[in-house]
């Protein structure tokens, strides 16, 4: 009966409070050196002591060296590994993991300029000895770029890293791709796995199942970058030992490079959203779109990660078109289905179930990365203005934000439901507006607080109009559902106009 009263007294305070987001600063940490080139951020238990330190690796091209520097969360140095490299090589990425036997391993990768070798060493964090390396040459390409993101993984007591890489060819004309190498760590040995291709810009883990990636493929078609070809691809990937993908969504456009330069939906800024993923099944992305008659448009796509489907996708954004810096899921009225992501000096706060903007503002930080700690606290990652270091911001108190105050233009579709709370119908009632001879495509769906869908009340072709449903808190499958809050969800011609929340007492 608690916990029922609790939902109770949740669902009717999200519905009554509204702040400005706030941020304090917790801690600094300076470069060892200020020619040091930030690389990565990782949060990593270092000492075993249950608190999480900040790993961060460094790159100084004036000392062809790589840094791994561990710091306390009060900022101070705990640990400082510094490596060259080869002076024919381009640095690529660094990750510290613990080996079986409880030891801080560290990872470093580094790529051939002008070869299509990529080289793997780990290194054993505290006594800086080598524990292996492996020179890989990818036969069928020209060369590396850039490594772009690393994600561990273990199967059965083995270690797996996702590294991804942009490589490609140069003949007969420019092609080039994002990719996955995987490889294994097992008994002091780095061995390849498997590669996947179109995926690695960025990787999300999503429980021990899956990974999410975003990929591209980028190509010359006219010889000397005159005409060129990228197509963005959002995927899912198997965690096991053979990993396969799932292609979620894809996006391409063009530009030829002629006078005057002409874009036809050219795709760029495409990441995903919503890190730090670990409460919902949903996953969002975000690109823009430049085209030469139409301008710079951006997109918000979601996508239910256990049925692959769109849930629901947005052209809307009230902090303009430019480009994301950092993003992460974060928690609204004590609830974790929101995602937060900066554009310069502004941020907007979104739901990431529905789609719906709840809140945007001017920021008085430009975080360019946030991490989630264990304990489910964000820390927004901010470079100084001398840039010889970083602060590290926390939210000033919960982020509480009225539905009602949803920033959301207002639509001639009308949606509602009654009674609310419930037990055990509810009617939806809705309106459609338009010609009557102008029929359109109507779904009404609810979902859980997982954002996985529990059931479709309404799917078919209708003229414009005033229309109700029941839902009798069953699923798809007639089974009844438990007590909670779910939404429900209008769309039309497969766009998401509206979404509601309601809750089912029993």
């Amino acid at each position: 009966m608690k916990n029922l009263l609790g939902i109770f007294i949740l669902f009717f305070y999200s519905s009554m409070l509204f702040s400005q987001v706030n941020f304090e600063l917790d801690f600094s940490f300076e470069k060892i050196d200020p020619d040091d080139e930030l690389t990565n951020l990782q949060l990593f238990d270092y000492n075993d002591d249950g608190v999480e330190e900040i790993a961060a690796g460094f790159w100084n091209e004036n000392e062809n060296l790589m840094r791994v520097i561990v710091y306390s969360d009060e900022g101070s140095i705990i640990e400082d590994f510094t490596q060259s490299i080869s002076y024919y090589n381009t640095p690529g990425k660094s990750f510290i993991f613990k080996s079986n036997d409880l030891e801080n391993y560290v990872l470093i990768t580094e790529h051939s300029t002008d070869l299509p070798n990529l080289y793997l060493h780990i290194y054993d964090m505290g006594s800086n000895v080598l524990i292996d390396s492996l020179n890989f040459e990818e036969f069928d390409l020209t060369r590396f770029i850039e490594i772009n993101s690393i994600l561990k993984t273990s199967i059965d007591n083995i270690d797996y890293f996702f590294i991804g890489a942009n490589a490609g060819c140069f003949v007969p004309y420019d092609d080039f791709h994002t990719y996955i190498y995987k490889f294994s760590f097992v008994n002091d040995n780095i061995n390849y796995v498997c590669k996947m291709q179109d995926c690695g810009l960025e990787q999300v883990k999503y429980g021990e199942e899956y990974i999410f990636t975003s990929g591209n493929h980028i190509s010359s078609t006219g010889g000397a970058w005159l005409s060129v070809c990228s197509e963005y691809y959002f995927k899912k990937i198997t965690n096991e030992i053979n990993s396969s993908t799932i292609n979620l969504y894809e996006y391409s456009g063009s530009f030829d490079y002629t006078n005057p330069i002409t874009f036809y939906h050219y795709p760029s800024n495409f990441i995903i959203l919503s890190k730090n993923n670990s409460t919902t099944a949903i996953h969002v992305i975000h690109f823009l779109s430049t085209d030469t008659d139409n301008g710079v448009s951006t997109y918000f796509v979601a996508f239910n990660s256990d049925s692959c489907e769109i849930i629901w996708n947005s052209t809307l954004s009230f902090i303009g078109n430019g480009t994301i810096s950092s993003s992460s899921t974060i928690s609204v009225n004590g609830e974790e289905y929101y995602i937060i992501y900066f554009k310069s000096s502004n941020f907007e706060i979104r739901d990431i179930i529905t789609g719906n903007i709840i809140h945007h503002q001017n920021s008085p930080i430009a975080s360019f990365a946030i991490k989630r700690k264990s304990d489910g606290e964000l820390l927004f990652f901010v470079e100084q203005e001398d840039e010889t270091g970083y602060d590290v911001y926390v939210l000033d108190g919960e982020i509480q934000v009225s539905v009602d105050n949803y920033q959301l233009p207002m639509t001639s579709y009308q949606l509602s439901n009654y009674p609310n709370p419930f037990n055990p119908e509810t009617k939806i009632s809705f309106s459609i507006a338009g010609s009557e001879d102008n029929k359109q495509r109507v779904s009404i769906s609810v979902f859980n607080i997982r954002g996985q869908k529990v059931k479709t009340l309404v799917d078919k072709a209708i003229i414009p109009g005033r229309y109700s449903v029941i839902w009798n808190s069953k699923d798809q499958n007639g089974k009844p559902v438990s007590s909670s809050i779910y939404f429900y969800k209008l769309d039309i011609d497969g766009k998401t106009i509206n979404s509601k929340k309601m809750l089912l007492l029993k």
